[in-house]
């Protein structure tokens, strides 16, 4: 989308309701970018640098990270995931289309690209859980 290509979209639904080409562009990039963030703080709740940070990071370089701090954003995201994936999946069951102008083969191509995105919630809870475990009995 933020490369101009209509992805299913007519470009006035692009251009009116997106703002692309204009400002959506950046919203477009800022998401992906935003969501690619928070799929990496995920995997550091099972890799080494969930615990120290590396050092080459600025000014926090080499710091523990609180358990405590890890534990509890790791639940609030896997809570509003969840909840927010919830109410995706059940205006879709009710017939509701929040975008209201895919239809056929690219709303399909749609849904397969983001079905993975409604396990994200229930999986983060699972890893939250077993950091959780694990700390617990670093005590």
């Amino acid at each position: 989308m933020a490369l101009g290509i209509p992805v299913g979209y007519s470009e006035q639904v692009l251009r009116e309701e997106y703002g692309i080409p204009g400002w959506g562009v950046m919203y477009v990039i800022g998401l992906a970018v935003l969501i690619e963030l928070a799929a990496l703080l995920t995997l550091g709740l099972v890799r080494p640098w969930g615990e120290r940070l590396p050092r080459w990071l600025p000014f926090i370089g080499g710091r523990d990270v609180h358990p405590r701090a890890a534990l509890v954003s790791a639940v609030f995201g896997a809570l509003a995931l969840t909840a927010i994936t919830a109410v995706v999946i059940a205006q879709l069951l009710a017939g509701v289309r929040p975008d209201g102008h895919l239809t056929g083969s690219a709303n399909t191509v749609m849904v397969l690209c983001y079905l993975p995105a409604f396990l994200w919630g229930p999986l983060l809870g699972a890893v939250a859980h077993s950091y959780h475990r694990r700390h617990r009995r670093m005590r």
